[in-house]
C-alpha cells in the first residue's frame, strides 16, 4: 500500500475522482471519467479489436487506415512478465501515431472465472504497469483500459452456477456484476484520467438478470448477424442499442463493433462480402447518426492463431473472395479500411443509404415514415421531427417549404438534416437525433407577412436521389397569437 500511496501523492493534481484518506477503491464508487459532450465530431477512433494481441501485431500495418491499436498480452500465472512487451507495444503504437486500447484481464482476474486478484496483487501489478508505461512517456499513447471482453457470458459460464443460481435468483450475475464493479475501481484509481471500457455479448443484452457495471465509461455489444434480426428473438440492433442504452448513466459512451470476419460455416458464400458491406454502412450510418457513440471497433483484421479458429479474418478476403470477374473481398476491405480513414482524418460523411441498399433480409421492415410540425416560435421558428419506422436511427433529410393563400411557393429552405433531440420522437427512435428547428426569413417573420401562409415539412427518402417520403403541413399564424392550426388537405 506503500508504493500507491507514493503514486497518488505523485499523481494527485491529475486525480480528481481520487478521495482523501483510504485509498483502497469503494465497491460503491461511481465516480465516471469526464467526457466532453458529443459534438459534430463525436466518433473519434476506429482500429480493429485485437489488432496487436498475443504474438500477432498489425500497429503499423493498420496505423495509415485507423488511430486506434488493440494490445493484449501476457497470463493469468504471470501478467507482470509481460509488462515489458506492452511497453514495447505502446511505444510501436506512439511511434506509429495511434492510440491504444490495452486489455489488462491477466493482471485483474486470477483464472478464467473471474475471481479477482488479492488486493496487494491488483495494487502491485497495476502501480508497475502505470510506473513503467508513465516513464516511458508513453500515458498519452493510452486510449482505454479494458478490463475483460464478454465478462458475463464468459464468467458466468467458468463458473459453473446452479439452475437456481444462474435463472432464478440470478444470483452469480450479481456476483460477476459486484466483481467487476471491484476491479473497475482499482483500475479507476491508478490510471483516473483513462476511460474504462467493455464490450458485451449481444446474447446477454435481454437476459433477465442484465445489468452494466456504473462504472465503465464506453460500452458496446458484438453480435454476428443481420441488424434486422440481431442476437435475440429476432430483435434489431436498434433494439439493442435501446435496451443498451436503458441501462447506462448519461456519461457513458457507445462502442460499435462492426463484423468483418467469415464464419467457417459462410466461408463458400460468393456474396458475403456484400452481405457485410450492407451491415458494415447500416452500422456506420447508426453510430455517426446517434451522438453518444465514440468508437468504431470492427472485428476482427486477422485470425492469426495456432490452433483452431472460429473463420478467416478480413485480411483474408481478397484471396477468398476473388472469382477473377469480381474482386468482392478487395473491394469490402477498401471500404472498411476507407470508413477508418475518414474517422482518424475527422472526414466522416454520412452512408445516406437507401431502403433498398440495407441487408435484404425478412425481418427488414418495409419503409415508412412518421413526422409533424411541433411549434412555430412569435419570432419564426419552426420545430419539427421526423423518423424512419424501417431505420429508425437515421437522421432523415427534411425540406421546409412556405406557401402563400394561393399555393404559390414563396420560400424553400436547403435541405437539412435533423440534428436536434425531441421527446416526441424517442419512442420511435431511440437513436439518432431527430428534430430540427428552423428560422423563417425575415420577410416572413412580420406579422402581415405571414398571414395566410402554409408550410410544408417534406421528408426526403435517403439514397442518391432525394424523393420525398412524406409531406406534413401546417398553417403560419401571425403574431402576437402566433400558433400551429393544421391544414387540412
Amino acid at each position: 500500500m506503500n508504493r500507491l500511496l507514493l503514486l497518488l501523492f505523485a499523481l494527485c493534481a491529475a486525480a480528481p475522482a481520487w478521495g482523501a484518506g483510504d485509498v483502497r477503491p469503494a465497491r460503491t464508487n461511481t465516480d465516471p471519467v469526464a467526457v466532453a459532450p458529443p459534438d459534430r465530431g463525436h466518433l473519434q477512433y476506429f482500429g480493429f479489436y485485437a489488432s496487436a494481441m498475443g504474438h500477432w501485431n498489425f500497429t503499423r500495418e493498420l496505423a495509415p487506415f485507423g488511430n486506434l491499436t488493440w494490445i493484449h498480452l501476457g497470463s493469468a500465472r504471470d501478467p507482470a512478465a509481460a509488462i515489458p512487451d506492452l511497453v514495447d507495444r505502446l511505444r510501436e503504437a506512439r511511434d506509429a501515431g495511434v492510440q491504444a486500447v490495452l486489455s489488462i484481464e491477466p493482471f485483474l482476474f486470477l483464472d478464467r472465472r473471474g475471481i479477482p486478484r488479492p488486493e496487494q496483487e491488483l495494487e502491485e501489478l497495476l502501480v508497475d504497469l502505470r510506473a513503467r508505461i508513465e516513464v516511458e512517456g508513453l500515458l498519452d499513447t493510452v486510449a482505454m483500459i479494458y478490463p475483460k471482453d464478454e465478462p458475463f457470458r464468459e464468467f458466468v459460464r467458468y463458473r459453473d452456477p446452479t439452475f437456481i443460481e444462474q435463472y432464478v435468483t440470478g444470483e452469480v450475475y450479481d456476483d460477476v456484476h459486484r466483481d467487476l464493479v471491484y476491479v473497475n475501481d482499482w483500475v479507476r484509481l491508478v490510471f483516473p484520467e483513462k476511460p474504462i471500457g467493455v464490450i458485451l455479448s449481444g446474447y446477454d443484452l435481454y437476459h433477465r438478470f442484465f445489468s452494466i457495471p456504473e462504472n465503465y465509461d464506453w460500452v458496446g455489444f458484438n453480435c454476428y448477424e443481420s441488424l434486422f434480426g440481431g442476437c435475440d428473438e429476432d430483435r434489431s440492433f436498434v433494439d439493442h442499442y435501446r435496451r443498451l442504452l436503458a441501462h447506462m448513466h448519461a456519461e457513458q459512451r457507445l462502442i460499435a463493433v462492426p463484423e468483418t470476419w467469415a464464419r467457417n460455416e459462410v466461408l463458400q458464400r460468393a456474396d458475403w462480402p456484400d452481405v457485410l458491406l450492407a451491415r458494415l454502412r447500416h452500422h456506420y450510418e447508426i453510430a455517426l447518426s446517434e451522438p453518444r457513440f465514440i468508437a468504431f471497433v470492427p472485428f476482427i483484421w486477422s485470425f492469426e492463431a495456432d490452433g483452431e479458429v472460429p473463420g478467416l479474418g478480413l485480411d483474408r478476403f481478397p484471396g477468398l473472395y476473388d472469382d477473377g470477374v469480381n474482386d468482392r473481398g478487395s473491394a469490402f476491405v477498401a471500404a472498411v479500411l476507407e470508413i477508418g480513414a475518414a474517422i482518424k482524418q475527422g472526414r466522416s460523411a454520412y452512408p445516406n443509404m437507401a431502403w433498398d441498399e440495407t441487408e435484404a433480409d425478412p425481418r427488414r421492415p418495409p419503409p415508412g415514415y412518421a413526422a409533424a410540425i411541433t411549434g412555430v416560435t412569435p419570432d419564426g421558428i419552426i420545430s419539427a421531427w421526423a423518423v424512419d419506422r424501417a431505420l429508425p436511427h437515421k437522421n432523415l433529410r427534411v425540406q421546409f417549404r412556405v406557401y402563400d393563400a394561393r399555393g404559390r411557393l414563396r420560400h424553400k429552405s436547403k435541405i437539412m438534416r435533423t440534428s436536434e433531440r425531441d421527446p416526441a420522437a424517442v419512442a420511435l427512435a431511440p437513436l439518432g437525433v431527430h428534430g430540427l428547428a428552423y428560422a423563417l426569413p425575415p420577410e416572413l417573420r412580420k406579422p402581415a407577412g405571414r398571414r395566410g401562409l402554409s408550410v410544408d415539412l417534406v421528408v426526403l427518402a435517403d439514397g442518391p436521389e432525394a424523393v420525398p417520403g412524406l409531406i406534413e403541413s401546417a398553417r403560419l399564424a401571425p403574431p402576437p397569437r402566433a400558433r400551429l392550426i393544421p391544414a387540412r388537405f
